[in-house]
């Protein structure tokens, strides 16, 4: 039932609304720079209070114990200005999150005729009937696990626990006889096998009579967790729309944005409203995206001291190399300031080779060119487009002889000027760009600098912009769009429909190329796409034949 709050909102959950108003309240007012890491246990239970947390109903026992352990830990939390400095609050939460890792719990409960207890938590315990599981002969004795900060003899010398074998053995032995006197009726039991290994009882259950489930009257049951699932009741639900967005919501990577609600709209839903991310995959060295933002940074560089094409042509040979290096080396000293320390000097000269040669290279096909001046390099914009304020960063803008624009979006992998296509674009940058700009551009380019394979590759509205740009009306596209307006029209009409559908919020599982975009994509385990292929139920793009 809907419910007015306080201020008389119409919300239709107005008591939370309330409370997480007093929340936003006291967050705000917290201080923004560091304090003592006893100030940040208060402030985290003054942040719950304001919520009300636990509640106003009466607590359970389990529910008690869970809430008193709570407030220990935060209380421990002030035992941490002893060995740290003053945190912001984002660190006393980091080590919170570490003391809760780190904390042993186990609410107490009544009396049960089952108990599931550890080796340590059996000890001195009597019981009516005892099973003592996984005793197999990989695993007990325990394998040793002696302290790696500490000299291995020495732990060894003073009988340091888990510190040797003999320890081990020692400990299974003792153990084993205390279960033994614990009841009068024991099984030990072992595992014979997992996958294709082959288990047997440990050495120290030799001399004890063996049995088998039968003998122990013990029924053979299936598997539980076939068995928890053929009993399940399942009621299928398609969930593929979240909640529409506001007017003018803004979001950063706005070409990023509509590319990936063009590959698969789930995926765009993922990322840019609920802040989906993998984990970075480590690896030696620059990542493809750190050697493209490197070399995107250098081109920016080298272009802000050219300016225009006739100073490339004119500079002296010795000059223009050391623009490049000059270019080159600001790009690693920004590399450097963003945290890439453990790159050593062997790697940066052997990057900073590798950049002048690239540069070196690239710059023969801007010689080639017609006169052009560089009037934008890495230029920030907010293109509105559907209710969405996107930011966008375009590489590169040339004017041409005649006064047009060409919109330059460098790549250092391959790239095709059909990926600006359909009504599902793979790559909708160079299009959303030109609606970013004040006037609409003569030419689009893709740069594409790579080695041995570097040069543009566009389309444009005159002939003799530079080679590897077409006409469109002498391209293979001629035949879908009559003339360069008509291209920008349906580029406008492509953009304007990818943005509208995610801020519908609509996200159904609909990779364009099934193999290809899942294969690039690290959100298979959220969005479950295998299961609807498992199930025979083909997505749209396989449907469409990938188009």
């Amino acid at each position: 039932m809907a419910q007015a709050g306080a201020e008389g909102h119409a919300h239709s959950c107005g008591i939370l609304a309330d409370r997480l108003r007093t929340l936003r309240y006291r967050v705000r007012d917290l201080p923004p720079d560091a304090q003592p890491v006893s100030f940040w246990g208060p402030a985290l239970q003054s942040m719950l209070s304001a919520v009300q947390w636990p509640g106003e109903r009466e607590l359970n026992s389990e529910e008690y114990q869970t809430f008193k352990k709570w407030r220990e830990l935060i209380a421990g939390l002030a035992q941490l200005d002893l060995v740290s400095a003053p945190v912001r609050l984002a660190s006393a939460l980091e080590m919170l999150r570490g003391l809760a890792a780190e904390q042993l719990f186990q609410p107490e409960t009544a009396d049960v005729p089952i108990q599931v207890v550890g080796v340590l938590e059996s000890a001195q315990l009597e019981f009516d009937h005892l099973w003592v599981l996984g005793l197999s002969d990989d695993s007990w004795p325990r394998p040793a696990r002696p302290n790696p900060l500490l000299p291995l003899e020495l732990q060894r010398s003073r009988g340091v626990p888990r510190a040797s074998t003999e320890w081990e053995l020692a400990f299974a032995r003792r153990a084993q006889a205390e279960w033994l006197r614990a009841s009068a009726h024991v099984v030990f039991s072992y595992h014979a096998g997992e996958g294709d290994t082959t288990f047997g009882p440990s050495p120290l259950l030799a001399g004890l009579p063996e049995t088998t489930l039968a003998q122990l009257g013990v029924e053979e049951l299936p598997d539980w967790r076939a068995t928890a699932h053929e009993a399940a009741t399942l009621e299928p639900f398609t969930d593929w729309q979240g909640f529409a967005l506001a007017e003018g919501s803004a979001f950063r990577g706005g070409a990023r944005l509509l590319q990936n609600q063009s590959a698969c709209p789930f995926r765009a839903f993922a990322v840019h409203r609920l802040g989906a991310a993998s984990l970075d995959h480590p690896q030696e060295g620059l990542n493809a995206r750190g050697r493209g933002i490197l070399v995107h940074t250098a081109l920016a560089e080298l272009w802000s001291e050219l300016t225009t094409q006739q100073r490339l042509v004119s500079m002296p040979h010795d000059q223009l190399a050391s623009v490049v290096a000059g270019a080159v080396d600001k790009a690693l000293a920004r590399l450097r300031r963003t945290g890439a320390s453990t790159f050593g000097p062997r790697f940066l000269e052997l990057e900073r080779a590798r950049l002048i040669e690239l540069l070196a290279e690239w710059l023969q096909v801007e010689r080639q060119r017609s006169e052009f001046c560089v009037t934008a390099r890495e230029e920030s914009a907010v293109v509105n487009i559907a209710g969405l304020a996107l930011s966008l960063r375009l590489d590169r803008v040339d004017c041409l002889p005649a006064g047009g624009d060409l919109l330059i979006d460098y790549k250092t992998g391959s790239s095709s000027i059909a990926d600006w296509m359909g009504e599902r674009p793979d790559e909708p940058q160079l299009p959303l760009y030109y609606l970013a700009r004040p006037r609409a551009p003569e030419a689009v380019a893709f740069a594409q600098v790579r080695r041995g394979e570097c040069g543009l590759f566009g389309l444009s509205a005159n002939p003799g912009v530079a080679d590897g740009i077409t006409q469109l009306t002498r391209s293979r596209f001629t035949t879908e769009f009559r003339d360069w307006p008509a291209l920008l029209a349906r580029w406008r009409l492509t953009l304007e429909g990818l943005a509208t559908q995610f801020r519908s919020g609509a996200a159904p599982v609909d990779p364009k190329k099934r193999a290809v975009t899942c294969r690039n994509c690290d959100l298979s385990m959220l969005c479950r796409v295998s299961e609807v292929v498992d199930r025979g139920s083909p997505t749209a793009g396989e449907e469409n034949g990938g188009e």
